[in-house]
């Protein structure tokens, strides 16, 4: 009753009683924004981002949100954005990248002789679509004759499903007319899958089902005690088979200056398969200009009467990037 009366004295006087200051709650802190711990997440986040692999870095930010959930902004706000790349259409010149390669070739097998060749190669990502356009040709000869003869391309379309997976369209035609065969064209679709694919290496799986046509190179009697001999030997004209296709694209980069590569496919059907691998390595010389070095084997199984079933060729190169 007495500090009820002595309060109401002092508040019409304007005074606050001291028992009042007492009991004055104090106020509460100010909540922190500053992480609480990042002297021990950040290590581990550092080093998933120089992986450089965007899978694993996820993965890596998800744990550690799990582990210091009251870092879980600073955490995700750490981790860089880059800016999202320029969008051109199909016709817009900037928007694709490529390369053209100029060699000098040797080749053995079905062919024997020094050839020289060109490739062009280009791509352009618009949206989830990557499109490939590739052309190459080969022309060779020995004791004035010619001895090779090849050229060909694909057109290929890659459409993104998610980070590491993509589907496919492939279109290809050769024109080869030392290996037995006058021409083939194939069309395939099917999955992509990439392994790795970070900023120093790329490595990614193709497979699917397609179609394959094969038009026979008709080749004349060449022995002279034939009956037959300069006629034309009969052979089955051409073939469409159903095929089974793979495969294996990897990209490894040694240093600056230095990438190894590494493309294999083979393409199954009931007539023959056709097994083809490459190893090659590029030094790069200067911004634009590069030297390549390769040796590319290719294998067939059942080839056409006459013909040798594995031909080889080492190549020097190079290559202008744009």
């Amino acid at each position: 009753m007495h500090r009820f009366v002595v309060g109401l004295i002092a508040s019409a006087a304007g005074i606050a009683p001291a028992f009042a200051q007492e009991a004055a709650p104090e106020p509460e802190p100010a909540p922190q924004t500053e992480p609480q711990r990042e002297d021990d997440w950040r290590p581990v986040l550092d080093a998933a981002l120089a992986g450089g692999d965007k899978a694993e870095t996820d993965a890596v930010v998800k744990t550690l949100q799990a582990a210091y959930p009251e870092d879980a902004a600073a955490i995700a706000a750490a981790v860089p954005v880059p800016p999202p790349p320029p969008e051109y259409g199909f016709f817009d010149l900037e928007g694709w990248d490529g390369e053209v390669e100029l060699s000098y070739n040797q080749a053995n097998g079905n062919s024997e002789n020094n050839a020289f060749g060109g490739l062009a190669n280009a791509t352009n990502e618009i949206g989830r679509y990557l499109h490939t356009f590739n052309a190459y040709l080969d022309i060779g000869g020995a004791d004035g004759e010619r001895t090779q003869e090849r050229f060909g391309g694909f057109y290929k379309i890659d459409i993104t499903i998610s980070d590491r997976v993509y589907a496919y369209n492939k279109l290809e035609y050769e024109d080869d007319r030392f290996s037995g065969f006058a021409y083939r064209v194939f069309y395939g679709a099917g999955a992509g899958y990439f392994v790795y694919d970070n900023d120093r290496t790329v490595w990614q799986l193709e497979a699917g089902p397609g179609v394959r046509y094969s038009s026979i190179q008709q080749t004349p009697d060449t022995d002279p005690t034939s009956p037959t001999f300069g006629q034309q030997i009969p052979l089955e004209d051409s073939s469409t088979d159903f095929a089974a296709y793979a495969s294996s694209d990897f990209t490894m980069q040694l240093s600056e200056a230095v990438n190894v590569l590494n493309d294999s496919d083979v393409t199954y059907t009931d007539t023959t398969t056709t097994l083809t691998t490459r190893l090659a390595i590029d030094t790069k010389l200067n911004g634009r200009l590069r030297l390549r070095t390769s040796a590319r084997v290719r294998f067939e199984t059942d080839p056409p009467e006459g013909r040798e079933d594995t031909d080889t060729v080492v190549r020097a190169s190079l290559l202008f990037t744009f």
